[in-house]
């Protein structure tokens, strides 16, 4: 009985066996090519008749497809050619070859009486876009993306994606990779096959590494491009008009190129783009050309969707110095198997990652060779994905030249590893040099190593040759509680501080002036301090809150050094004394955003506020006061905010106040700048000292117009040096009261009124600089300088 239990049950395995997935995997191979001359058609267009299924030709004109039943009928089309229906029922070829018949249109030359043809025509095509466009909610497909990387000596890598893509017409597109391949010098994460980002340019606003191109069909193109006809042509018994896109913007970003629209139905079937001159990019890139082509299928008779996208495309980077070999790059993408209108699932949009994976998916068996929707590769990739091994990486594929190249170290991950245990020293080792009128030469390390997950430990020390004093430092940090959002630090610090902060000279900037004779910038004072903090990251509003307290024993330091590298003899002023004593103080810091970037390279949004209380009834502190900070950068688009770097505005405010009596070592300053190095915020005309006080304010800006004004005069040398324009101005001081004027035993860097500047900055000079000319209203002095540009 149960001999013959088995016996039904492996019948009926042999059955199925033989039909079941011969249903689910019935594979053609086929080659389209030309009739005449026998050339292959890359991306013709293949579709299951009666289904949402196809495919397209690879650049060899081969394709793969898989149907679900026989009979099928499979449409074949291709732009200037007769279409083909080939009935496939029981017998499957095993190599289809169809031959497809270019048509020739005896066209009459276009006579453009008050207006070209084509103007009307997109007219036409983006009214009806508008009335099915708002009936199309939801979609979801099947896509296939192959991503393809090349240098001046052929294929360096592959990479391949399977995966379910999803768009909603309000929440935008999500994609679950379902499969992946790659070459063997690819490590799974390395795969970028994706078809989440890819542009769909039937959409009204089209997303171009970071630049928002109004498309085509966009309701306001004819106020941006020129449209002409070219010519007609033919598919099957429709006509198919050819329409060059002309840009007719100087400023906004736009596209160039040629589209096909179907007579009657008004629709794209084809566009072949490329960003136009008004789209241009920051360095390092030194060149990028980019070249899209997309079709679109019409499905449920209403919506015209893609069915695929394809990009060639090269990019060259470089700076003085390092130079990158061009990266050639091949993208294709498509997309079958639509089901329109339906509902999505609600757990896609619970999360902001467009790019999710489906690990049991990927765990399981590759999917490649049973999918319904796969372009084959061409003989050069099925070479490479045969030759390419591990060693072979992008970083050797790409390493850069030049006399700065010696400085980019390119290693396996195999050598890395096997190296980390060595080279990682200089990630911790952080050497500590400066030279002022009190410390002279200052020369000390700090170690930062890696000991445990939630705890960082950093400690050093040096020597001051001048005051022949040792320098300390231990600092302990914990990081606890749900997603280490808690930290703790406890440390202990001795050594020279500056009198007043500043967050934009270091020590080892502040260095330059002494060495070459020009004014030290900071007056200084010692410090032992033990300090403890309590905070806790809000990871959803950027926020980092803490609270501390600390212990200080503060005394003056005495002038040592006015040493010179110039030999001058140049006098440095005496160092100021401060008020000695213990400070106890409690602090409270709440911080917005990433910590302050210097000097104004790239645009920020930050806030930081700190209270600092010190009271002899409170913590027995010889000091009684109360001391408010603030620190706020902004950044505005402004103009042509399409662009990946629009027109900015950028501002900077740094103020701060006090109640009680405010001992000297606690003033406030506003920046000046270090002679020629003017950087962003600082007063540029005021040189070599900055303005301190009890309370201080200083209000920096900077619109930042890039090549616009070199763009609008056509001034061609300049736009392709990447060259701009930035208008700034700075108002600052500081404020000290009469009782503590008449009590100081020093000149303070004091002025006691408003400083006014503005001017103008030549932006991205040799790649890296800028020149700074700054008018300073209250004296009428004209100064120049240069700092580092703006590169975002």
């Amino acid at each position: 009985m149960i001999r013959c239990y088995y016996i039904f049950f492996i019948v009926l395995w042999i059955v199925f066996s033989r039909f079941l997935p011969a249903a689910a995997q019935i594979i053609i191979h086929g080659h389209i090519q030309d009739a005449e001359t026998n050339l292959p058609l890359p991306a013709a267009n293949i579709q299951i008749e009666g289904t949402f299924q196809g495919t397209i030709t690879n650049a060899d004109g081969n394709f793969v497809l898989t149907l679900d039943q026989l009979p099928a009928t499979i449409h074949v089309s291709y732009i200037g050619y007769q279409s083909q229906e080939i009935s496939i029922r029981r017998q499957v070829p095993s190599d289809l070859r169809i031959s497809l018949k270019p048509i020739i249109l005896d066209m009459d030359a276009i006579v453009v009486v008050a207006e070209d043809p084509a103007l009307a025509i997109m007219r036409e095509v983006i009214r009806r876009k508008q009335l099915w466009r708002k009936d199309l909610l939801t979609y979801r497909a099947k896509a296939y993306s192959r991503l393809v990387f090349e240098n001046d000596s052929g294929i360096v890598s592959i990479a391949e994606s399977l995966s379910d893509f999803f768009w909603d017409h309000e929440k935008g597109t999500r994609e679950v990779i379902t499969s992946k391949r790659q070459t063997n010098n690819l490590s799974d994460q390395q795969n970028m096959a994706v078809a989440s980002f890819i542009p769909n340019f039937y959409d009204d606003d089209i997303d171009i590494i970071g630049f928002k191109v109004i498309g085509p069909t966009h309701p306001d193109a004819l106020d941006y491009y020129d449209f002409k006809l070219l010519r007609e042509r033919k598919l099957d018994d429709q006509t198919v008009f050819e329409i060059q896109v002309i840009p007719d913007s100087k400023l906004q970003p736009t596209f160039e190129g040629k589209l096909s629209v179907l007579d009657k139905e008004f629709a794209l079937l084809d566009v072949e783009l490329k960003p136009s001159a008004t789209i241009r990019f920051p360095m390092p890139i030194q060149e990028l050309n980019l070249y899209y082509s997309q079709q679109f299928n019409h499905y449920k008779k209403e919506f015209w969707l893609p069915v695929d996208f394809r990009v060639d495309g090269d990019i060259k980077i470089g700076l003085t110095g390092l130079q990158f070999p061009r990266i050639i790059y091949k993208r294709i993408t498509a997309l079958s198997a639509y089901q329109i209108n339906v509902d999505l699932p609600d757990s896609l949009y619970q999360s902001e990652n467009v790019l999710t994976v489906d690990s049991l998916a990927l765990q399981q068996d590759s999917l490649f060779a049973t999918t319904r929707i796969s372009i084959p590769l061409t003989q050069n990739e099925e070479t490479a994905y045969a030759t390419l091994d591990s060693t072979m990486t992008l970083e050797k594929a790409f390493k850069p030249s030049g006399f700065l190249a010696d400085l980019i170290e390119v290693t396996s991950d195999d050598e890395r590893s096997e190296n980390d245990g060595g080279s990682d020293l200089f990630s911790w080792l952080n050497p500590q040099l400066w030279y002022n009128r009190v410390d002279a030469l200052h020369i000390g390390l700090a170690f930062s190593p890696r000991l445990m997950q939630n705890l960082e430990v950093k400690f050093g020390g040096g020597y001051k040759t001048g005051a022949k004093k040792w320098s300390a430092l231990l600092e302990l940090l914990y990081h606890f509680g749900a997603d280490r959002h808690w930290y703790a630090s406890i440390a202990y610090e001795a050594g020279t501080q500056p009198r007043y902060p500043s967050e934009t000279w270091s020590l080892f900037l502040a260095s330059f002036q002494p060495v070459f004779a020009q004014p030290d910038y900071y007056d200084y004072y010692w410090q032992e301090d033990l300090r403890f903090m309590l905070g806790y990251r809000i990871s959803a509003l950027r926020t980092t809150v803490s609270v501390g307290a600390s212990s200080a024993f503060q005394t003056s330091m005495d002038k040592t050094s006015d040493f010179n590298v110039l030999g001058t003899g140049y006098e440095q002023r005496e160092n100021p004394p401060v008020q000695s004593g213990i400070m106890h103080s409690l602090h409270l810091r709440i911080k917005y955003g990433d910590d302050l970037i210097p000097y104004g390279v790239i645009g920020q949004k930050r806030l930081l506020l700190q209270i600092e209380r010190s009271s002899p009834s409170l913590l027995q502190s010889d000091f009684d006061f109360n001391k408010y900070m603030i620190s706020f950068d902004w950044r505005f688009n402004t103009f042509l905010r399409r662009r990946l770097l629009p027109n900015t505005l950028d501002i900077h405010v740094d103020g701060g106040s006090s109640t009680g009596h405010l001992p000297v070592q606690r003033w406030g300053a506003v920046d000046g700048s270090f002679s020629f190095f003017t950087p962003y915020p600082v007063l540029r005309s005021r040189r070599s000292r900055p303005f301190e006080g009890e309370q201080y304010f200083c209000f920096s800006w900077e619109h930042n117009f890039r090549t616009v004004p070199f763009e609008l005069i056509n001034f061609d040398f300049l736009i392709d040096h990447n060259i701009g324009i930035i208008i700034f101005g700075s108002h600052g001081r500081s404020w000290i009261s009469d009782q503590s004027l008449a009590e100081l035993e020093f000149d303070p860097a004091y002025s006691g009124k408003w400083h006014n500047e503005s001017g103008v900055s030549l932006t991205n000079l040799f790649g890296f600089l800028r020149f700074d000319t700054v008018y300073r209203w209250e004296t009428g002095g004209v100064y120049t300088g240069l700092s580092l540009t703006r590169f975002f």
